[in-house]
């Protein structure tokens, strides 16, 4: 086990919940080499023709090294505009790769868009990345009416 990657994708929300980002983590104890990703039905990021996610990163050249706890994000489209294209899409990825010792793995995933849809937030939010930009926003309007009463 010490020794094994298990690189996995999964969806989430930026921060402020607004941007779908898809993850892939290595969440195994052992380094993954020679990392090869790919896409079953290609996917537009933010409704752009020419911005596939297949063009990009990981999906496009591969990935050398992966060492355990590592994590590769891609903001793939807006929240809203996803619930209205994704709802009921799943995305297909495949993902083959070795250990140190030259064992290859070849796992495949289907991620169905909707299981991100309706998750529930806090505000603020419960991580402290998603708290820096919720309370500057809060002092930059206490600031803007204390300027305006000035």
């Amino acid at each position: 086990m010490k020794i094994t990657p298990v690189i996995i994708p999964f969806f989430n929300t930026s921060e402020n919940n607004s941007i779908l980002v898809l993850h892939i983590k290595n969440i195994g104890e052992g380094l993954a080499k020679n990392v090869k990703a790919t896409i079953a039905e290609d996917y537009e990021m933010f409704g752009i023709e020419k911005y596939k996610l297949s063009e990009v990163g990981i999906f496009e050249s591969g990935f050398e090294i992966f060492p355990p706890d590592f994590e590769l994000k891609f903001n793939i489209n807006m929240m809203r505009d996803s619930y209205k294209i994704d709802q009921d899409n799943i995305m297909r990825l495949t993902f083959e790769y070795e250990n140190i010792h030259g064992r290859k793995y070849n796992n495949e995933y289907n991620i169905p868009f909707n299981q991100i849809f309706g998750m529930a937030h806090s505000n603020p939010p419960g991580d402290y990345l998603g708290q820096i930009p919720f309370y500057l926003k809060k002092i930059n309007i206490k600031l803007d009416q204390i300027k305006r009463k000035l």
